[in-house]
């Protein structure tokens, strides 16, 4: 009988060596990891066999010219021919549209390859052919057995650290832990009083029975490793080149149990162990600001512990259902946290924006050590358009994140709207109750609680919420059928294009990302952007009905649902996801439901929008260029780009953009059909939705063309759409501070117009305006209300008069803040401190300043910029 466990890691180390852990039990090293490395593509597939092209016979002959390489080969096929299975080759070829070699074998060897070879995607590779973590895994008995036997052993090597380290400093206990590590490096078992003989120096100042209680334990290992097969075997021995530090791992050869995994269902990972949390840091915009609040609500199995941890005094044991536990400082605040979910041991980790909250926890001075063997959690960025999350052995599930894939079409991602509750505490008052709360005042501490006990119970009332869980479930099927780890889909359903990814590799021989234009850079992603906007502009035009502009009433907000239209298409490519188009269709009733799996389509149709949307820049600027009829260059040169991008599309996914267009438009013009047929208005259009008025009725049935997704009660249409909920108004922010786009001062003035319009006061709005123009005007308005703040460079600008920049900008930091360690220049003309920074790739001068009144601020720029802004709201041409 096997044991089901959880698998909360699978990945390659930088050794190369494959790494499995599982949920309490500790992780398993298997170092003869093998991987499939291809080549570059060594050319474009002609008549003839592949094994002729020069190319590949060139890099075939480099191949074998590596001692170890070859070695490794005439082993490895040996073997396979010993398991009774046919001749194994670990030199592959591809020719399925260009020549690949691929080399089958250990990542050890990498060095080994020549340079024609792609090295990386380890992890991705490894998780294709195995498992993924969040899926269960059946283990053997007897190794489960000797999982539970490392974690006792480990136990008792970490007493005996203790033991030394009593009245020891910590350096002196390390390199006193390592004596006695490399002491026992040599010993076999029988050899005790030999080694000992050649070590005095080492163990002359060392406890007898700590030396006794070590050697018991080097006893056990080698006792394990004598009932243990070949297979297997439990190693002490040190983890890196010229350091001294020992781990203690299990060591295994085969790991092809690993693909016996199986995906967790809905009630199983209901039933893990949550830990929900928190945390408050009022005074954030601070130099020196500390968490000085965190609240966490533990399930499990119906019981439920909610406690609030702050170094405040509350004057309470308890609010609400929260047990109250007071710090003297933010030190021992994390520290108690940290212990607490140790001990506690959740199963999955969830909070609100983990970006924030985990690793702020993280970046702390105590750290967060929650995860195996005390490691903060993990924050993976590949590049600043991916990052993720990781506990080691853990799950993290960012209820926000679900918010942005579930319901892309709610104004924010905010907690209030995922959870459905308007706050009614600013961050502004949060500060000043914050500062009231150092000054002993209990009762300001008691309302930062209260709100604090709220914001957990939001994140646990989402968990409880019918329509995540259904998306969970949702989830959890397409992880099963496509092979994809449930932490990573439901961070983003871009990884469902992982399994995508793994049929290009599969059928070409070739990992995508090394195929131009798919290169991951941060200028192809600004590219996919841009051509994504042009197919959503696309669908805009195609559908009939114009806009209205300004003032409606009771509007729907519905999905036009581009993977329906892209379905043949998709289908020639990858036919696979045949299933995922069958499973939506089941649920076509549950709107919400279908818009989820709607979404989860439109992920996998990610590669074929953005193809199409490159080939329609292209085949528009070739429109451009014809109309100038100049130059004929220039004209034959963007033809032989325009041929280039279609062909790429035909090789993809073996249809043509013209026939890819005409079914874009067979949809679309159902949809126009549907709305006059329904009575149907347009009101807006915007990305993949359009806003409605007319029949509800016919929204809501069924067979609708459109999902249904949202009802608006007031609406007002102009540059953006307006509309409010949960206290926010869409398409603007409303923040005590200024933003890069919008200072204080147009963020409060165009939400006043705004709400104005939106109950039709035309009037009031336009006298709102009116007065802040007067204001600029007699330059009344506090200068810190006129200024933007760029928040991944931490700095502020504003419009001066006596900016040295064409956009009339100065640049600027407040003395306070400043990094200590940056090259100071000095401006004579300005009388002000500088340092040299980047805006938009060019060098820009930032200020250093102490008060924001030393601005010289040129009004003007703000009138202009007020009237643009005006002018597009109240609809004027």
């Amino acid at each position: 009988m096997g044991v089901e466990t959880l698998l909360t890691r699978l990945e390659v180390t930088p050794k190369g060596e494959l790494y499995a852990g599982f949920r309490n039990l500790g992780g398993i090293y298997f170092p003869e990891c093998l991987h499939v490395f291809p080549s570059k593509i060594l050319g474009t597939k002609k008549e003839g066999k592949i094994k002729n092209n020069p190319g590949v016979k060139s890099l075939k002959e480099k191949l074998e010219k590596s001692k170890k390489i070859y070695d490794f080969n005439k082993n490895y096929e040996q073997k396979k021919i010993l398991e009774g299975k046919k001749k194994f080759k670990n030199i592959r070829y591809k020719d399925k549209y260009w020549y690949i070699l691929q080399w089958y074998g250990p990542i050890s060897l990498k060095k080994e390859l020549p340079e024609e070879f792609i090295k990386g995607n380890y992890t991705k590779e490894s998780r294709w052919l195995y498992s993924n973590p969040g899926n269960i895994i059946s283990l053997e008995e007897r190794l489960v057995e000797i999982l539970q036997n490392k974690l006792k052993i480990e136990k008792e090597l970490e007493s005996i650290k203790e033991n030394i380290s009593k009245g020891k400093r910590k350096s002196n206990t390390t390199r006193i832990w390592n004596d006695l590590d490399d002491f026992f490096d040599n010993y076999n078992g029988k050899n005790f009083e030999e080694i000992k003989a050649k070590s005095k120096k080492i163990i002359s100042n060392l406890d007898k029975r700590l030396i006794e209680k070590r050697k018991k334990i080097s006893d056990l290992i080698i006792k394990s490793n004598k009932e243990l097969n070949d297979d297997i075997k439990l190693v002490y021995k040190k983890t890196k080149k010229n350091k001294r530090e020992h781990e203690l791992r299990i060591e295994k050869k085969d790991f092809n149990f690993l693909k016996n995994a199986r995906t967790p269902n809905i009630d199983e990972v209901l039933n893990y162990k949550w830990l929900f949390m928190d945390i408050e840091e009022p005074l954030f915009m601070n130099k020196d600001s500390r968490i000085t609040w965190a609240g966490i609500k533990f399930v499990e199995k119906g019981k439920n512990i909610s406690e609030i941890y702050t170094i405040h005094e509350i004057g309470k044991e308890k609010i609400s259902s929260y047990r109250i536990k007071r710090f003297n400082n933010e030190e021992e605040l994390i520290s108690s946290l940290t212990e607490r979910i140790k001990n506690l041991n959740p199963d999955i980790v969830s909070t609100y924006n983990t970006r924030y909250d985990l690793i702020r926890l993280r970046e702390s001075q105590t750290g967060f050590e929650i995860g195996d063997k005390d490691s903060n959690p993990i924050y993976e960025a590949t590049l600043k358009f991916f990052e993720r999350i990781g506990i080691k052995d853990r799950l993290v599930i960012d209820f926000m994140r679900w918010q942005k894939i579930a319901r892309p079409y709610e104004i924010n991602a905010k907690l209030e709207t995922a959870a459905g509750f308007e706050k009614s505490i600013s961050y502004k008052k949060i500060a000043e109750l914050e500062k009231k709360s150092l000054l002993g005042d209990t009762k300001a501490a008691e309302v930062i609680a209260k709100y604090l006990s709220i914001d957990v119970d939001a994140i646990y009332k989402i968990y409880q919420n019918k329509e995540f869980r259904i998306n969970l479930e949702d989830a959890l099927w397409v992880c099963k059928r496509y092979n994809i780890g449930i932490e990573r889909i439901m961070h983003s359903l871009n990884s469902f294009n992982n399994f995508q990814e793994y049929l290009y590799f599969k059928n070409l021989g070739i990992f995508r990302e090394n195929v131009p234009p798919n290169l991951r850079t941060k200028k192809m992603q600004a590219k996919k952007g841009r051509a994504k906007e042009v197919y959503k502009k696309n669908l805009h035009n195609l559908i009939k009905q114009e806009e209205k502009k300004g003032f409606s009433k009771h509007v729907y907000k519905a999905a036009i649902p581009t993977p329906i239209f892209l379905q043949e298409a998709m289908m020639r490519r990858f036919p696979e996801i045949k299933d995922l188009y069958d499973y939506s269709e089941k649920h076509r009733n549950d709107k919400k439901r279908y818009f989820f799996l709607n979404q989860v389509l439109l992920a996998a149709c990610d590669f074929l929008v953005t193809d199409y949307g490159f080939s329609m820049i292209e085949h528009k600027k070739l429109e451009r260029i014809k109309k100038q009829k100049k130059d004929l260059k220039k004209i034959k040169k963007q033809e032989n780009k325009v041929k280039k991008v279609d062909a790429r599309i035909f090789g993809n996914y073996e249809i043509s953009i013209n026939n890819i267009e005409n079914l874009i438009r067979r949809d679309i013009n159902k949809i126009n059909g549907f709305l006059e047929k329904n009575k149907l208005k347009v009101v807006a259009k915007e990305g993949y939705y359009v806003y409605l008025t007319g029949n509800k009725k016919a929204l809501k049935k069924e067979d609708a063309p459109l999902i249904l997704v949202d009802e608006i009660e007031r609406l007002y249409n102009a540059d953006n759409v307006y509309y409010k909920k949960f206290g926010f108004i869409s398409n603007l922010k409303n923040k005590d501070n200024g933003d890069y786009h919008l200072c204080k001062l147009e963020m409060k003035m165009f939400n006043e117009v705004i709400e104005n319009l939106l109950f039709e006061k035309k009037t009031e709005a336009k006298n709102l305006l009116k007065n802040c123009f007067d204001m600029i005007k007699e330059k009344k308005v506090p200068k810190h209300e006129l200024l933007y703040y760029n928040k991944n460079k931490k700095r502020y600008f504003a419009y001066t008069t006596d900016s040295n920049l064409k956009t009339g900008k100065t640049h600027f930091v407040l003395d306070d803040k400043i990094n200590k360690e940056l090259k100071i220049f000095f401006d004579e003309e300005r009388n002000m401190r500088y340092y040299i920074g980047s805006e938009r790739k060019n060098d820009v001068q930032i200020y250093i300043i102490e008060n924001f009144e030393d601005l010289n601020i040129d009004y003007s720029k703000y009138e202009k910029r007020l009237k643009k802004k005006g002018d597009l709201i109240f609809n004027k041409t």
